[in-house]
């Protein structure tokens, strides 16, 4: 397997990282105030003010079904269940995972003996380091369930999603840094001189670095940090790997259909050459009959051109 780069900045989108981070309620808790400061699903009345954290693993219905766990779950003191997914690279199925998690959260609720609106809402809230979205600079967007035609939002929504891309936040200047925007540049980890601005106007930003500091003094946190940053290095190798041997095999491709490609026009050349040296041959038999040229092209396609060329006239 690949170790991990030396000197490589510290990688804060680690899961292990940030799943350290956000097992402290208050910076839980300050983290998702500043998501629905920014979006806020209609279910979230107010503020935030207490969440209990639930079961990671997600429950399968059957023996061979695919299963997974998630990153953060917790559940609000007003019943909204939060799911909150890290993604370090890029995920194309990213919404379909959503949806699949969805499932098996909303499922599992405990509504025995009551009415199926008793179930609670559900909010996916997915910390993407790389950009997946390319139609639109915003930073952060949402999904929900709305009417086709009017988009208006369906009666009694229980599901949203919210993407937020934190290249994006980077990009923008101190005048555009909300609380949110201040979050995803610190789990960005631009710079040493970036983070003293952010602690300098953001006092939750001060207890994220502190906190940094004792994840790394813990030998424990640190091999699993450095256990996922290998498996990181170790898919990039593959995919990289797998860029490589596609492109092989379409320069390989390429190389074959261009000999085919040659092939095929040589083969046509010498065909063209043999129907002319055949007509030739015919041309000089029927002059030997004594038939005039003109007489001649009435029965043979021929031109004066190629008959001169072959000293025929």
């Amino acid at each position: 397997m690949s170790k991990p780069k030396k000197n490589r900045r510290f990688n804060r989108f680690n899961d292990a990282f940030v799943k350290y981070i956000l097992s402290n309620k208050l910076l839980l808790i300050n983290l998702l105030n500043a998501i629905f400061a920014e979006f806020r699903p209609p279910c979230v009345k107010g503020d935030i003010t207490d969440v209990t954290y639930g079961d990671r693993e997600l429950i399968a219905f059957h023996s061979n079904e695919k299963v997974g766990r998630l990153d953060i779950f917790a559940t609000t003191s007003e019943g909204q269940i939060i799911d909150i997914e890290v993604q370090c690279r890029v995920d194309n199925a990213l919404l379909a995972r959503d949806l699949f998690y969805f499932s098996r959260i909303y499922a599992t609720q405990k509504i025995e003996g009551k009415e199926y609106d008793q179930a609670k809402p559900v909010i996916i809230i997915n910390l993407l380091k790389e950009n997946h979205f390319h139609d639109r600079d915003d930073y952060i967007r949402s999904y929900s369930m709305r009417d086709d035609k009017t988009y208006e939002l369906m009666k009694d929504n229980k599901i949203f999603f919210i993407c937020i891309e934190a290249r994006k936040c980077v990009k923008l200047g101190d005048k555009d840094k909300n609380h949110l925007i201040r979050w995803m540049h610190f789990f960005s980890n631009i710079s040493q001189k970036n983070d003293a601005e952010l602690a300098e106007k953001d006092e939750v930003i001060k207890l994220l670095l502190e906190a940094e500091k004792m994840f790394k003094r813990n030998n424990e946190n640190m091999k699993e940090y450095t256990a996922l940053e290998e498996m990181q290095d170790e898919l990039e190798w593959e995919k990289q790997k797998s860029k490589k041997e596609i492109k092989a095999r379409e320069q390989e491709f390429k190389k074959e259909m261009k000999a085919r490609e040659q092939e095929h026009k040589k083969e046509m050349r010498e065909r063209k050459e043999r129907e002319l040296n055949s007509k030739i041959e015919s041309v000089k038999k029927m002059q030997a009959d004594g038939f005039t040229l003109d007489a001649i092209k009435k029965y043979i396609n021929i031109t004066d051109r190629q008959l001169a060329k072959a000293g025929l006239c």
